[in-house]
């Protein structure tokens, strides 16, 4: 039937629901929504989208008049739009000298700025500075000291580094150095009725069928060792070995190690059996002959003016 006269009703009202919609905003990924319910809590996304060299910041209406996160109570009457605001990542460069020091401070640029790399230079005893790479072995990307850098990324930047090479000069010191490594046949010039052979690359005189030169060279890697040492000969002298002056100086061997360009000098003596007669002196000295594709000690069975024992 029909209420009392003085029936109360009340009403029962029922909160709306609203969508709101996630746009990327110069990100990337598809447009995703949220069902809420007015004046009720919920949780805004995370960072359903990506861009490169940025990261979500908050979300805003196109207004730009919210910024939000985490929990919020929805207060809008309708459907919204939630914009991804972006913030520019700050990414570092940090050098390291592998193996050498002196690598540059660690270097930081934001996104979408250009880093200028250090023009510093590390060192290392013994070695060049060739490049950074982006690998400590060199298989990386390769920049070099004051390029331009701007990826999305931080990085290491590893020093490459090439081994000195060095020069060491052997100085026959008034003899003649042997050449054993021979690369093609004598070659005979008319003009000036001496045989040439090529060795090493360069074009060496021979003398007595024995291919010589007073200065040879060869290349050691910093902190190598010398290695096989040639042989030196004068006439009517023993060769004692490769010393560090031209006289005097300290005598080496094949182990010497390497750390700079040098030049080594033939030392010899003289035996005291024989003496030879030079400037109306005696002088203590051998005869040495060349036979049989060597060189031979010739010893006198008979002594004549010009020799004594």
């Amino acid at each position: 039937g029909l209420p009392d006269a003085n029936t109360t009703f009340t009403a029962n009202y029922t909160a709306n629901k609203y969508v709101i919609t996630y746009k990327a905003n110069g990100g990337s990924g598809a447009n995703q929504t949220q069902t809420c319910t007015y004046g009720q809590n919920f949780t805004a996304k995370g960072a359903i989208f990506t861009r490169t060299g940025y990261t979500l910041d908050y979300w805003t209406t196109p207004a730009g008049s919210w910024a939000l996160n985490g929990t919020n109570v929805y207060g809008w009457a309708q459907n919204v739009e939630f914009l991804a605001h972006w913030k520019a990542n700050t990414y570092t460069v940090t050098y390291n000298a592998n193996g050498g020091s002196g690598a540059p401070s660690s270097q930081s640029f934001t996104y979408g700025s250009t880093l200028k790399l250090s023009s510093t230079k590390p060192t290392r005893t013994g070695y060049t500075f060739v490049h950074w790479s982006t690998k400590n072995n060199d298989t990386g990307i390769s920049y070099d000291p004051g390029d331009s850098y701007s990826s999305a990324a931080s990085v290491t930047l590893y020093a490459i580094w090439k081994i000195n090479t060095y020069t060491v000069t052997f100085n026959a010191n008034g003899g003649v150095i042997v050449l054993e490594s021979v690369e093609s046949d004598a070659l005979y010039d008319s003009s000036n009725h001496r045989r040439y052979a090529l060795i090493n690359g360069t074009y060496y005189p021979v003398y007595s069928r024995k291919l010589t030169t007073t200065l040879t060279t060869k290349k050691v890697n910093h902190g190598s060792a010398i290695g096989t040492l040639p042989v030196a000969e004068k006439p009517y002298h023993n060769f004692v070995g490769w010393f560090t002056s031209a006289t005097g100086g300290t005598q080496i061997s094949s182990s010497q190690t390497i750390t700079s360009d040098k030049t080594y000098y033939a030392h010899y003596e003289i035996p005291e059996n024989l003496y030879q007669r030079v400037n109306g002196k005696w002088v203590p000295g051998k005869m040495y002959q060349y036979y049989s594709g060597a060189w031979h000690q010739v010893i006198p069975l008979t002594y004549h003016s010009g020799w004594k024992q």
